[in-house]
């Protein structure tokens, strides 16, 4: 089946694209998930029509993204959820847990006893090979399964 993308889809290709892939991806996955269209006629000029929406849309997440130094703005293409009535308009379905998981060891513990600063603890956490909540965050934006605006609401930008 031929589908025109709305988004840039990994290892499939770009805003616009019209691709070939599988019936059941198509099914399933690109047409419920919004992410793509039947490549008909009809929907390749409905797609032109929202084409610039959408890139204004793409053009205010990467100036956000520029705003907050995130290095890969880029050349990167940022995309927004649309919304329907099954999501309440948010664009999103169900939920992604983005952890930060502290592994001690003897220096962490160390500093922690001795009440010291935060930034030092993380500090220390990051060259232990921590990731920090943040940096988990922006690889699911980069990975195109949230949105910035997204992350910057539930991660403390400093």
């Amino acid at each position: 089946m031929e589908v025109i993308l709305l988004e840039r889809v990994a290892k499939l290709g770009q805003m616009g694209e019209v691709v070939r892939v599988k019936d059941g991806f198509a099914r399933n996955y690109l047409l419920p998930k919004g992410k793509a269209l039947r490549a008909t006629q009809a929907n390749k000029s409905k797609f032109e029509t929202m084409k610039v929406e959408l890139q204004v849309q793409n053009l205010a997440a990467k100036g956000e993204a520029e705003k907050v130094g995130l290095d890969a703005a880029k050349g990167f293409r940022f995309m927004q959820g649309r919304g329907c009535g099954h999501c309440r308009g948010t664009g999103y379905k169900g939920r992604k847990a983005i952890a930060e998981i502290l592994q001690l060891n003897d220096e962490i513990r160390e500093l922690i006893v001795a009440h010291a600063p935060v930034r030092l603890i993380k500090e220390a956490a990051c060259r232990n090979g921590t990731r920090l909540l943040r940096d988990a965050a922006l690889d699911m934006v980069r990975a195109g399964e949230t949105s910035l605006q997204e992350i910057n609401r539930v991660t403390f930008v400093a």
